[in-house]
């Protein structure tokens, strides 16, 4: 299979600055709006935007990418629903996919694999914040797979995701009852 730039499969562009404020009509994703590679709505600041240009083109769609620039982490979110008058901080670049080549899930598992985070560590400029120059991401090369077989390695993550979910979870019950029977025999000793 033959490499390709993601500049070759997409538009990446950043969203323009805006003001933050209670009173805004946009929904605003920051960092603080993000957990664990999820947009949580209910974090989503609101923010205004005062300048004269036209906004429309930057406002996030269902199936858009964004992709941290800046800092120590770097990971990608998949937009997975449509959020009216949704727009990034800059922070964020803007990846939307403009072929039928590639599906929006599978771009982000992609980005998010420990190969694709280690390719942009090396390349990161900045002495105290490290930055991901926008030539770099659209310089990433990835193999692009019949549409498919990005399915099912859609549906091989999906599933172990959930499957992770339901083992932390079981672990954490565990722990909680090992707790409460410590709790309960330390108690129970004291009170005798």
């Amino acid at each position: 299979m033959k490499k390709i730039k993601l500049k070759e499969i997409s538009n990446i562009f950043l969203s323009p600055q805006v003001e933050e404020t209670p009173e805004g009509n946009f929904n605003y994703i920051k960092l603080s709006s993000i957990t664990k590679n999820k947009i949580e709505i209910e974090k989503l600041s609101k923010a205004v935007y005062n300048k004269n240009r036209n906004i429309e083109k930057y406002l996030l769609k269902k199936n858009d990418i964004i992709f941290s620039a800046k800092g120590s982490n770097i990971f990608a979110v998949h937009i997975d629903k449509e959020i009216p008058n949704l727009i990034s901080a800059q922070f964020f670049f803007n990846i939307r996919i403009n072929s039928g080549k590639i599906l929006p899930e599978f771009l982000t598992i992609i980005l998010n694999n420990e190969y694709a985070k280690r390719y942009f560590e090396e390349r990161r400029v900045g002495k105290i914040i490290k930055v991901i120059k926008k030539k770099t991401l659209e310089d990433f090369e990835l193999t692009l797979p019949p549409l498919e077989i990005q399915k099912q390695i859609i549906e091989i993550v999906k599933n172990f995701e959930k499957e992770k979910k339901l083992k932390l979870k079981s672990l954490q019950l565990k722990e909680e009852l090992i707790d409460k029977t410590i709790f309960l025999k330390v108690w129970s000793d004291l009170c005798v």
